[in-house]
């Protein structure tokens, strides 16, 4: 036989359960919202020219070469890499220009004008 408090203490258990979660749902913040996303692909469609020489290991791009620009990003960062704009994305080399985390901006939430304000010091629109 099952005692009623044998279910107490698995509702204790449920209702402890259930709060944490709700807690945890509502106390997570996304550092990049989707629309902050599809925003930053947009940036991938437009040639640019590059205002520094960027030298990773052996690979270079110079300074003033037409570039494009490839974004990826995850939950606590945003990645820029450029290549040259001439040899498609599939056959090129990729260097990484720019990298900013959650921390990097207020709130750690996105701000599509901070991000801009570094890499239009990196690259210009073309």
């Amino acid at each position: 036989m099952i005692h009623t408090s044998y279910f107490r203490e698995i509702s204790v258990h449920i209702k402890v359960f259930l709060i944490t979660s709700l807690l945890l749902l509502f106390s997570c913040t996304t550092f990049l919202l989707e629309q902050n996303i599809e925003n930053l692909k947009k940036l991938e469609n437009s040639t640019y020219i590059l205002k520094q020489q960027v030298i990773i290991e052996n690979k270079k791009l110079e300074k003033g070469q037409r570039v494009k620009l490839y974004i990826k990003t995850n939950d606590v960062s945003v990645r820029v890499y450029a290549y040259p704009a001439e040899i498609d994305f599939l056959k090129s080399q990729r260097l990484l220009v720019l990298q900013m985390f959650d921390a990097d901006f207020k709130n750690e939430q996105f701000d599509k004008n901070v991000f801009q304000e570094k890499l239009f010091n990196i690259v210009q629109p073309q």
